[in-house]
């Protein structure tokens, strides 16, 4: 006979796991709506600001419950339920992500310029993906530790740029692989240049200009938001972003930033 604590895990596991597909296509749609309204053109970017704040702290809310009951509940579980709680700890931060973007696509940052080591922006970035579930089976390959290369730039601006990027590179690789990132100054311009490249499934038929709008992806359970807000990240430094196929497979984004 089934166990009822089981069961109900499960059943929890699958409620909670469809709620965060509603947010999410809710959100698309949402912010869609948004974009394609002429309502839009008649509102205050406060408005529209304010209502992305407000929606934003809405879930943020009883999400920072969630997430403490599953602190709390990894403590007690079985090895069999370890597997589901694992579940919901990447649908918590599925969500987070969500909120994410709605803070940066509401309320976009003005860059504080600093000048930086980029190549330690790189290690911080991938520091903070690594600890997160899907990067378990990934390897990086970085630049030396001891390597300087200075560039004038907004560096929490920089430092999500480059997470949504490397994070979009190991989901482009479900099963595991190496991530490749180079830091490097073009002498000709002077800017600094910070490549990451992936084996993966390659553009999959798309265009690469269309994989930074919002909501475009062509991953399964992407939610195409990691490279659109890298995007606005990079552009709002005066850097440029872009994606190019890799002979041997998979692709490589190029971020420019100004020296």
């Amino acid at each position: 006979m089934p166990d009822p604590n089981e069961v109900d895990l499960d059943r929890t596991l699958k409620e909670f796991l469809s709620s965060i597909e509603n947010i999410q296509s809710s959100y698309s749609r949402l912010w869609q709506e948004l974009r394609n309204s002429a309502l839009t053109r008649n509102l205050p970017t406060e408005v529209l600001e304010g209502m992305a704040a407000n929606v934003a702290h809405g879930i943020r809310n009883p999400l920072g419950g969630i997430t403490n009951l599953v602190a709390l509940l990894s403590e007690e579980v079985t090895p069999e339920q370890a597997p589901r709680v694992h579940r919901i700890r990447e649908g918590v931060q599925r969500i987070e992500r969500i909120v994410e973007g709605l803070t940066v696509f509401g309320r976009p940052r003005k860059p504080s310029y600093v000048r930086c080591n980029v190549v330690d922006l790189v290690r911080r970035a991938v520091d903070l993906i690594t600890t997160e579930p899907v990067c378990s089976a990934h390897t990086f390959a970085l630049p030396a530790p001891q390597a300087e290369i200075y560039a004038r730039v907004d560096p929490e601006l920089t430092r999500q740029a480059l997470g949504h990027i490397v994070r979009n590179a190991v989901e482009a690789m479900p099963e595991g692989g190496e991530v490749a990132i180079g830091v490097g100054r073009d002498a000709r311009t002077d800017r600094v240049n910070v490549s990451v490249a992936d084996h993966g499934g390659g553009l999959a038929g798309a265009e690469p200009e269309k994989l930074f709008l919002p909501f475009y992806t062509t991953k399964t359970n992407g939610m195409g938001l990691g490279l659109a807000l890298a995007k606005m990240c990079v552009e709002a430094q005066d850097g440029s972003i872009r994606l190019d196929r890799n002979p041997d497979g998979g692709v490589t984004v190029t971020v420019s930033l100004p020296g």
